[in-house]
């Protein structure tokens, strides 16, 4: 039986897996307003232009404070809202690529506790802690079921005749904050942004037509 089981979760000909193609972004920042110093994680875009983040020290925030930020000498924001759970919402002062660019300049991984940095991200999380599928940018942590992938083993899948396909799930701040009620239906749930592009949608419905299992690297796919 033990035999029978492991040969069932065997990837074989006809199977697509599905992988998540986020890429994370250095979304921990160190701000000032004035003398009083607060870290800020930024969680997704907003349509209006704004970002919502997660913020310590939060309490001192009012809406119309301007932050600035170590690592860059250009990138500010301003304080537009905040909320009860310590969110925030913020304007930047730069957009497009020349907010990447900045962001990369003074932004730092959030990398998760069982990823031991007591110094801080090392240069080589930047390249390590992205998976193989990572193209599009917006992810705060990396989605971790993917980072054992490499192009080799992805080669023999292909050579296999197992399907690929990606999603896009930027994983958001909320995967870091725990749940704190003993009632889980208590505990606020943040939004992630996602994406199934019709290409995606057709290959996996090919394979579940052609007797093919869907097979999802990980929760977030």
């Amino acid at each position: 039986q033990l035999q029978r089981a492991a040969h069932a979760l065997v990837l074989r000909p006809g199977d697509i897996l599905v992988a998540n193609d986020t890429r994370v972004i250095p979304a921990q920042l160190s701000a000032r307003r004035g003398e009083a110093r607060i870290g800020i994680t930024l969680d997704q875009p907003r349509p209006d232009g704004t970002w919502h983040a997660l913020a310590r020290n939060a309490r001192r925030l009012k809406p119309g404070d301007i932050l600035t930020f170590e690592g860059s000498s250009t990138l500010t924001a301003e304080v537009r809202a905040r909320d009860p759970d310590g969110g925030v919402a913020l304007a930047f002062n730069e957009a497009g690529e020349a907010f990447s660019a900045a962001l990369r300049l003074a932004g730092a991984l959030a990398l998760p506790p069982y990823i031991d940095r007591p110094a801080g991200p090392r240069p080589e999380d930047q390249q390590d802690y992205q998976t193989v599928f990572a193209v599009r940018e917006g992810a705060v942590a990396a989605p971790t079921a993917g980072l054992h992938f490499t192009p080799a083993l992805l080669a023999r899948l292909q050579a296999r005749g197992i399907e690929r396909a990606t999603i896009t799930l930027h994983v958001g701040a909320g995967t870091f904050l725990p749940v704190r009620d003993g009632d889980v239906t208590r505990h606020t749930m943040h939004r992630e942004r996602g994406i199934v592009s019709p290409d995606t949608a057709t290959a996996i419905t090919a394979a579940r037509r052609a007797g093919g299992r869907v097979v999802a690297v990980g929760t977030t796919s």
